[in-house]
């Protein structure tokens, strides 16, 4: 006779840590993922800012308003919708650095001490870049 077994069966405090290492490689990745977008993010932005300075440094230059204005409109609305997009790209990453942090003191409270990893930390990871 076979008696049931659960296939997530860790052992006593097992099911705990194998979570926690599981929710520790997910907020690894969205870390990573908000790093690469605002990389990505801080690019299209930085290329706006460009375009938008040569489009008025053309005006200044007397070109035709009428063909430049629209373009002036297009990259005013694309810096800032960037400049929103950056402060809720922030505002995930400091929610990722608060569950991880409390992830690390939930699970050295509730399971034996992990070994040190490194810790995503939104304020070195998104800082210049």
């Amino acid at each position: 006779m076979k008696f049931l077994r659960f296939s997530h069966d860790h052992g006593i405090g097992g099911d705990s840590e194998w979570r926690f290492r599981r929710l520790r490689r997910l907020l690894d990745e969205i870390g990573r993922e908000l790093v690469a977008e605002r990389t990505a993010l801080r690019e299209r932005h930085d290329n706006a800012c460009a375009d938008a300075a040569f489009a008025l440094e053309a005006l200044d230059n007397g070109d035709e308003p009428s063909s430049i204005s629209a373009d002036v409109t297009r990259l005013t609305e694309l810096i800032a919708a960037s400049a929103k997009r950056f402060a809720a790209i922030e505002e995930e990453a400091a929610f990722v650095q608060a569950t991880t942090e409390r992830l690390a003191r939930l699970n050295l409270r509730t399971c034996e001490p992990a070994a040190p990893r490194a810790v995503f930390d939104s304020r070195t990871a998104l800082r210049d870049i």
